[in-house]
Formats: structure tokens, C-alpha cells, sequence
């Protein structure tokens, strides 16, 4: 049997253990709320409304600054090129049809955003696709800021198509992914489609048949003949107009802080 001065011990050990859980909860709240105050949502003021990311939140982005948003947004037709361990992919990205994730892009192309980066997740089940864009390798990757949906309704998913990848609406970043067989049937018209591939389809589709090793829960892995980007480069621009992802910086809008828990980025899937 435990005596008095034993069980008075264990009570005030039992005190000590509920006074520093207590004050340890106390503390990591009131670091959620240091970090809720100190990021603040911003975004510009032309027709693309880029909006800021939360760093803080998702320590794989990277800090890129926002794109210029001129009014009216830039409606040219940007061909780049790809070079990838395995050759070179040629994409023309469509500047009518998806004008903000397009000037975006060209934006993070200048900015060689892309240069020695992998393309970690293949997929052949069901879609049939290569994504890429995520400089982290991780999945969650992506630049400081998001750009909103468009032209949805009008979206074809067939071979050549290339898409960005997304985690709900209006959360697109970096991250796209290139369709080696037609998909339309596996995809609801949720991702905007920003261009096609006009060379090196045949290097993407040979990607997909060499299989993946079905890590990535929402379909699909890490492909087995690995594909990486070493330059991406801007080969020729069509249209009237300024240049997509030229000229000055944004005016941005930055609404109060508030103490309102952040919300993490989310993962594109």
C-alpha cells in the first residue's frame, strides 16, 4: 500500500504533468494565431486576380511574386519548348482560350521556374497522363500564388492536351499535366486545358506504357522511366498585344488580417 507522503507525490506529479499539457496547448495556440495575423491574403487588381499563397502553410512553394495582370490580359499564342532528359516536348499554349494561366505560366517560364525539375506522378488507369510542374518533386509544389479557373465548359481532354492540375476550384499554380490517350471520359471538366503538345507526344506516351509504382492515392506514381525537365525556354510568341508574363509589377490589394486559422494549400491532385 502506497503511504501518504507517496500518494501526495503522485498527485503533485499528476498536477505538474496537466500544468505543462495545458500550458503546451496554450502556446501552440497562440502561435496558430501568430501565423493566421501575420499572413495576409493578397491578390492584384487586373482582370486575372491572382491571389496569394500561404508560405507559411505549405513550406514547398516557392516565393515567386505575382505575374503582371495588364488590362486586358494578353491573348497570344506562346510556343515553348521542353528539353527533358529523354528530348524535347514542343507545347502551344493557347493565350485566346486560357489567357491568365497562360500569361502565367510565361511567367514562371521567364523566371526558369521550371529549369531541372521533375515530372513525379504517371498515370494509365482510368486517364491516361504525365504531370509535371511541381520543382519540389513532392506533389504539393507549386509558386506563391493562384490563379483562377477558365474556359472549363469548352475543356477536351484528348491525347496531346495539356492541363493544369488543381486541388478544387480556382487553385491552379505551376503544376500541369500533359494527356498521352484521350481521358475525356475519366475527367469532369474541372481542369482548364492551356495548350497541346505539337512535338515529343511519342516521349510522353512511352512514359505512361512504362508503368509507375502507384504511390500517389489519387491515381497513378512515380513513373518508372523517370522525366525531368532541364531547360524550358519560350521558342516563339504569336498574337497582338504585350507579351504574356512581361511588363511591370501588379498592383496588389491587401484586405485586414484576421485571426481566423489559415487554410493549408492544397495539394494538387
Amino acid at each position: 500500500m502506497p503511504t501518504n507522503k507517496q500518494r501526495r507525490e503522485s498527485a503533485r506529479r499528476h498536477l505538474e504533468r496537466q500544468l505543462q499539457r495545458r500550458q503546451e496547448q496554450e502556446a501552440a495556440q497562440k502561435r496558430r494565431m501568430l501565423i493566421a495575423s501575420a499572413f495576409v491574403s493578397s491578390k492584384t487588381t487586373g482582370p486575372c486576380g491572382y491571389t496569394s499563397a500561404d508560405l507559411a502553410k505549405n513550406p514547398n512553394l516557392k516565393n515567386t511574386g505575382f505575374p503582371p495582370d495588364p488590362k486586358p490580359t494578353p491573348t497570344k499564342t506562346i510556343v515553348a519548348d521542353f528539353a527533358t532528359n529523354r528530348g524535347t516536348i514542343q507545347v502551344t499554349f493557347d493565350g485566346k482560350a486560357a489567357p491568365c494561366n497562360v500569361q502565367s505560366l510565361a511567367y514562371l517560364i521567364g523566371k526558369k521556374f521550371f529549369n531541372n525539375t521533375p515530372c513525379p506522378r504517371a498515370v494509365d488507369q482510368g486517364i491516361y497522363a504525365v504531370q509535371c510542374g511541381d520543382p519540389t518533386g513532392t506533389g504539393s509544389g507549386g509558386p506563391s500564388y493562384t490563379v483562377k479557373d477558365e474556359n472549363l465548359a469548352a475543356a477536351k481532354y484528348t491525347a496531346g492536351a495539356v492541363a493544369m492540375a488543381n486541388g478544387g476550384p480556382n487553385t491552379n499554380g505551376s503544376q500541369f499535366f500533359f494527356v498521352t490517350k484521350d481521358s475525356s471520359k475519366g475527367l469532369a471538366k474541372s481542369y482548364t486545358v492551356v495548350g497541346h503538345v505539337t512535338k515529343g507526344l511519342d516521349i510522353l506516351q512511352k512514359v505512361v506504357a512504362g508503368g509507375n509504382d502507384g504511390s500517389n492515392q489519387a491515381g497513378g506514381g512515380k513513373p518508372k522511366l523517370p522525366l525531368g525537365f532541364t531547360t524550358v525556354k519560350i521558342a516563339s510568341v504569336v498574337g497582338g498585344g504585350p507579351t504574356p508574363g512581361t511588363g511591370p509589377s501588379p498592383t496588389v490589394v491587401t484586405p485586414s488580417p484576421t485571426a481566423a486559422p489559415a487554410q493549408p494549400t492544397p495539394t494538387a491532385s
